[in-house]
């Protein structure tokens, strides 16, 4: 069937799941009337470059020079190698034979999470750290879309994109940028869309595009014309209102009608569309952005996708969400836009549970990822109640982030266990309860600890996320972060922790002097001076006790790095016997070595697969 709009998952992304952001714009265009196709060009392009990226990979591990310099420290210590070593593979119970994406996925379902791992760093070596410097290179270079790097995404673009685009002439090509990995590969797909004859609109939108407009907006972005719209925040009626607009005029006015589409930015005005940004792109002033009543937006559509054997989840997971903002919102060192995140709108639980009963009868889904900024305890408590009055207790599997809070006892940690959460990524952000005070966490420092060791002992994975070096924190304050999540080793199955980079998006760098903060540049926002106490604390002082000893405490104590595998994780011990009890020994974390220099932070962010 034609369609008026094509949405587009660009590479490089995760993939162990599809993308939450086309799978919503395709079900409420379809709900609107609008035919609509999406294509995960990630999923395909990474399963046809495995073998390839496998093999780069494993280039690198076995070259003692390119280990030792090219390898990033958390790579080395889920490797367990800190050193070069020969038999990488043996040692760890690996042959060459079980790199193949078939042969990956089987292994996810069967084999220990210490192997899976190892797997794992050894795929995002391949696919994120180890990519030709051609591909970044496109982003100030156009002549470097012709190098050979470049050629299988090409191919993959003519045969899945250019010759449906040439026999459905969609209205609309959206491409939806969700990482700023993801850019170059959006420019080049762009760039060899309108050389391929499309005249349509094309627009750019995700939740990295204030990334993509101030990056347009630099000196050598070549690129900046190639999108009609880029669009800014929630973007169901914006799509909804192009595609609709575009047709008009296709069909009103012929050759030259996408010159004609133009939005204004009065919300009065007929012309309206609420958070496109046109042509130039290097204007400053943004646009008034609609936040969507998400009680009228469609079921997410996942049709289109190979959700059962196209990723590397043996198990289709797909991501929901049950609310958009934040049910708190006011974290002063939260960067997300200030109207999105006080603006907290909640799904109701039978719409919610209505969708979860849709993925299960359309799709054969029944494991899902909550992707809301956090879950209110009330909402999940509705939601309990509303599996448990249809009877689907133990029918679902999901994994959810969460504030902490006094309500995530161990009754409701429980309850929810029986209806099927497995894993919790929790916002804690420091232990100590002077900063968690400053940046307004709203937590108190006991209910960290007990809701922590309630986690663990109601059979649900538990992931932490941690800041060091908060506005007025000196490096005793870091320290005693370090000891408190010591304490909690037992219990926590994984750490991410990074160092606090200020951010133009934020109350803090509003009001930065109530902050403690004496001076800071946004260009390198990790390097602020504070002051506590009427004595400065320099942030070489900070990142020294990060790089020795927070960060490497964090990836030592993480049983894994990828939150897929640790939901995998549970799902097969459940298999073999149920949640575990109290006390029950967990898989090993991996040993930790020296972390390093200041590169390490930039390992951390290249590390994460499954967290990207």
């Amino acid at each position: 069937m034609p369609s008026d709009v094509l949405l587009i998952h660009p590479p490089y992304w995760d993939p162990y799941g599809p993308p939450a952001s086309t799978a919503a714009l395709l079900g409420h265009l379809r709900a609107n009337s609008i035919p609509a196709a999406q294509i995960d060009l990630n999923q395909r392009h990474f399963a046809q470059q495995y073998d390839s990226l496998v093999h780069s990979a494993l280039a690198d591990l076995s070259d003692p020079e390119a280990f030792r310099t090219r390898v990033p420290h958390e790579h080395k210590v889920v490797l367990r190698a800190h050193e070069h070593s020969p038999g990488l593979l043996e040692k760890h119970g690996i042959s060459e034979a079980d790199l193949t994406m078939d042969n990956h996925r089987r292994a996810i379902a069967r084999w220990d999470i210490d192997r899976l791992n190892v797997l794992d760093a050894i795929v995002h070596y391949g696919y994120f750290v180890r990519q030709d410097p051609s591909i970044g290179a496109v982003l100030e270079d156009k002549a470097a879309v012709g190098d050979k790097a470049w050629q299988p995404l090409k191919r993959l673009f003519l045969a899945d994109v250019a010759q449906r685009v040439q026999q459905e002439d969609p209205v609309v090509v959206g491409f939806s940028i969700l990482g700023e990995q993801q850019l170059a590969a959006t420019v080049a797909l762009s760039l060899w869309l309108r050389e391929a004859g499309y005249d349509g609109l094309v627009v750019w939108g995700g939740s990295d595009i204030r990334y993509t407009h101030e990056k347009a907006a630099m000196p050598g972005s070549w690129w900046r014309g190639l999108p009609d719209f880029l669009c800014l925040g929630e973007g169901e009626s914006a799509i909804l209102g192009l595609a609709r607009r575009g047709r008009s005029a296709r069909e009103a006015m012929g050759a030259g009608w996408r010159q004609a589409i133009t939005v204004s930015r009065n919300p009065r005005d007929d012309a309206f569309i609420g958070g496109l940004i046109p042509q130039p792109l290097q204007r400053a002033l943004l646009p008034v952005k609609r936040y969507e009543k998400v009680n009228t937006l469609a079921q997410y559509d996942f049709d289109g996708f190979d959700l059962h054997d196209g990723y590397l989840m043996p198990w289709p997971i797909v991501p929901y969400q049950g609310s958009r903002g934040c049910h708190w919102g006011i974290c002063a060192f939260c960067d997300h836009e200030e109207g999105y995140r006080l603006h907290y709108r909640p799904k109701g639980a039978a719409q919610v549970v209505d969708h979860m009963e849709d993925l299960r009868d359309r799709f054969g889904v029944t494991h899902l990822q909550f992707v809301d900024e956090a879950i209110e305890p009330q909402w999940m408590e509705d939601l309990n109640t509303e599996i448990e009055r249809r009877q689907l207790g133990g029918v679902f599997r999901w994994s959810n982030y969460s504030k902490i809070a006094k309500e995530v006892d161990y009754h409701y940690l429980r309850r929810s266990y029986a209806n099927g959460c497995r894993l919790i990524l929790f916002g804690v952000e420091s232990f100590q309860q002077r900063l968690l005070n400053v940046v307004k966490k709203g937590i108190r420092r006991k209910d960290i600890f007990n809701s922590l060791r309630d986690t663990h002992r109601a059979g649900i994975r538990s992931w932490v996320w941690l800041i060091s070096g908060l506005p007025t924190a000196t490096p005793a304050d870091v320290r005693a972060d370090i000891a408190d999540l010591r304490s909690l080793a037992d219990v926590v199955d994984a750490v991410s922790v990074g160092r606090y980079r200020i951010s133009a998006n934020s109350d803090i760098y509003r009001e930065a002097d109530k902050f403690g903060i004496v001076s800071y540049d946004l260009e390198h926002p990790m390097d602020l001076t504070f002051q506590h106490n009427g004595a400065l604390v320099q942030p070489e002082e900070l990142a020294a006790v990060y790089h020795d000893e927070y960060y490497p405490t964090a990836i030592g104590m993480s049983v894994s790095h990828n939150r897929y595998l640790l939901f995998a994780e549970a799902l097969k011990q459940e298999q073999h016997g149920g949640s575990p009890p109290a006390g029950a020994r967990r898989a090993s974390p991996a040993p930790v070595g020296p972390a390093g220099g200041p590169a390490t932070a930039q390992a951390a962010r290249q590390a994460a697969l499954g967290n990207i």
